[in-house]
């Protein structure tokens, strides 16, 4: 079954193989560069098992909960609330879906209801004739859902979110408040918690998707900030996080978790417009700039979403956050005393934030904040960053910078483990010592089958550059190599063997009976290649078959999340089709040639 001289190289299936074989070797040790003293391994990442480090599971801590009020109840219990001390009474006299109007025979100002956080209000003084008693007429501008949440936020000094679970309106509490305490504050308004379709009350300890995702990303993103790239961070359920930290011991982790960041605001005092970038550190800085305020003393709240607005007719995204009084006292003053107010200046005097005292984001005054400053303190802010998709990604990322790395919901460290580093390089060794003794064993195995060298090398070196092309997915990917995912290789390595156990055979046993076959094809009307072609092609439905179970059945292992056996899933399946799509058919032709 020899070919014509060169037709081997020439075939489209070896050369894809070999393609993949040095692709892999390429990203695993030229590109991009490795770091210094890899030595054989190259761009390869291991876990916490083969290096030592540490693992955290987190539960994040929250309730969801319908909500039964009258946004009147509300606002006349938080205005009842502020008379307290002057003995007087508050009556709503009408209401709609967007206003509330309250009458109170005692004084009030705007600047004191403000401070109530309930709505847009206003404030109308009158003398009633017959009684000729002053008269106070509070209108409350505000829909249900803000006056509610902002009540809870008061109530139970926590965050909380209007949100949609498994399709009902409810509240989302941002920390963790027993059924009893939240039916308190509510009996205080003659509210209660809301019932769902089947007439059970609607209270579920969790959060939603979209607050455990979020958690997620401020976890990735703080840790890649401390250099801590490619940090596997995985989610169960609704409000599980798991976290692997590889050469991290156990108390550091711990300190990651729970400890924000240090956010700083600081205006440029000298320099050129645009001279301070993103990803600057303080030192870079530090002559060019001085500083204003820092997070935990001067920020009072951030919004959770990007607010959008038109600027120069171009909706612009930003990040809104709100100042305290003093912080926005310091913003102020610091903005007049470097001229970042006046219009020829502005340019030249940037506000930056940094974050752990790297630049994450750097931007003069707008006009309109410039002009607003020079009168009076501002309170509430937007940091614009850009219009389109790309300007709202930006936003996002930079409320969770605002929000100083602090994740939205408290957590409880459920599960915790530390893998020392010796042991961690043990288990690596023997790791690769189970790997080569597996291959071992399988070549010996195949020897004494076949006891034919022009047959067992082609096995044994597909074989090893299938796993070249499994880790040069690894590298490629930056997956963590750990005892699952080599668990994974060794089965590759079994399941391959199988395959090519059979594609040999029918090969070997088609090119030995071709003479007989061709007298059999010539009374059949058949040719020698079409059974020659039919047996290939049975051994390559056995293989498909057997490959598509094994890849469904590592595919529901895969997607169930559980823990580290997710890399002995996904190794399996990538392994898998490596085989069947790019190694199985060349090992084919390379038979086909030497049999």
């Amino acid at each position: 079954m020899v070919g014509e001289r060169g037709s081997l190289l020439r075939d489209v299936r070896v050369s894809v193989f070999v393609i993949f074989v040095l692709l892999s070797l390429f990203v695993i040790y030229v590109y991009p560069p490795p770091p210094m003293g890899a030595g054989i391994n190259g761009n390869l990442k291991y876990g916490l098992d083969l290096v030592g480090g540490s693992y955290l599971q987190l539960k994040l801590e929250g309730v969801l909960v319908k909500v039964e009020a009258e946004k009147s109840e509300i606002i006349k219990h938080e205005i009842q609330e502020l008379l307290r001390e002057k003995g007087a009474s508050v009556e709503v006299v009408a209401e709609n879906e967007t206003a509330t109007v309250l009458e109170t025979a005692a004084p009030l100002t705007k600047e004191e209801l403000e401070a109530l956080n309930i709505g847009v209000v206003s404030v109308e003084t009158s003398l009633e004739n017959a009684t000729e008693e002053n008269v106070t007429r509070i209108t409350v501008t505000a829909d249900e859902k803000y006056v509610v949440t902002r009540y809870l936020e008061n109530a139970l000094g926590a965050d909380v979110e209007p949100a949609v679970y498994r399709g009902t309106e409810v509240y989302e509490i941002r920390k963790l408040v027993s059924k009893e305490e939240l039916e308190g504050v509510l009996a205080a308004v003659n509210a209660s918690i809301g019932r769902d379709e089947r007439g059970m009350e609607f209270f579920v300890e969790g959060v939603t998707p979209e607050t455990r995702d979020l958690a997620k990303e401020i976890m990735e993103t703080k840790l890649n900030m401390l250099g801590l790239r490619d940090i596997p961070i995985r989610t169960v359920g609704t409000d599980i996080i798991l976290i692997d930290l590889a050469g991290v011991d156990i108390a550091t982790a711990r300190k990651l978790v729970g400890k924000p960041g240090k956010f700083e605001i600081r205006i440029q005092t000298a320099g050129e417009a645009g001279e301070i970038k993103k990803g600057m550190r303080l030192e870079e800085i530090k002559n060019i700039t001085a500083h204003v305020l820092y997070g935990d003393e001067g920020i009072a709240s951030v919004g959770a979403i990007p607010q959008q607005r038109r600027t120069d007719d171009v909706e612009r995204w930003g990040a809104p956050f709100t100042l305290t009084r003093e912080g926005a006292a310091a913003l102020r003053d610091a903005c007049i005393k470097y001229k970042a107010v006046e219009e020829e200046e502005r340019e030249r005097h940037e506000l930056a934030m940094l974050l752990d005292d790297v630049v994450i984001y750097s931007a003069p005054l707008s006009p309109d904040l410039a002009n607003e400053l020079k009168a009076h303190p501002v309170y509430n802010l937007i940091a614009e960053t850009g219009s389109g998709e790309e300007g709202r990604q930006a936003a996002k990322e930079l409320i969770i910078h605002l929000k100083a790395g602090a994740l939205p919901v408290p957590v409880e460290i459920i599960g915790s483990g530390e893998v020392p580093a010796p042991l961690g390089e043990k288990f690596r060794h023997e790791a690769a010592l189970a790997a080569a003794l597996a291959f071992v064993l399988v070549a010996l195995v195949v020897y004494v089958r076949y006891r034919n060298g022009r047959v067992v090398l082609p096995m044994l070196m597909t074989l090893v550059c299938e796993v070249i092309i499994i880790l040069g997915f690894a590298a490629a990917t930056g997956w963590q190599l750990d005892l699952p995912s080599v668990a994974g290789i060794i089965a590759v390595i079994g399941t391959g063997v199988d395959q090519l156990v059979i594609i040999t055979d029918e090969i070997l046993s088609g090119a030995a009976t071709m003479q007989s076959a061709q007298k059999a094809s010539q009374k059949k009307g058949k040719t020698p290649v079409k059974v020659y072609l039919r047996r290939v092609a049975e051994a390559f439905n056995i293989i498909f078959a057997s490959a598509a179970t094994t890849a469904v059945a590592m595919l529901a292992l895969a997607l169930m999340a559980l823990g580290t056996l997710r890399g002995f899933a996904i190794i399996t399946i990538v392994g898998i089709l490596i085989g069947v799509l790019i190694t199985r058919p060349a090992y084919a032709r390379i038979v086909q040639e030497i049999a």
